[in-house]
């Protein structure tokens, strides 16, 4: 018990409270205490996603893509 104690020194009662329901959904078993500050800690990284930029294409490569997969389509294409 004493582990457990010197364990969540210093984590808020909101991240022992993610811990507790990170560890209900992401755990089949009972979390060890550094699973459990893992998992109450992982509640103060924010999430980012970085979009990749829009793709840029001529109309000629639109236009010679299409008809290639037209062909594909027709069964043209690679001798078919």
């Amino acid at each position: 018990m004493d582990e457990w104690g010197v364990g969540l020194v210093g984590l808020s009662a909101e991240q022992i409270r993610h811990g507790i329901d990170a560890a209900r959904t992401k755990s089949m078993w009972p979390p060890s205490i550094a699973e459990f500050v893992a998992y109450a800690r992982s509640h103060d990284r924010p999430v980012f996603f970085v979009a990749l930029p829009k793709p840029q294409a001529s109309a000629s490569v639109v236009r010679a893509e299409l008809s290639a997969m037209r062909d594909v389509l027709r069964g043209v294409a690679a001798g078919v």
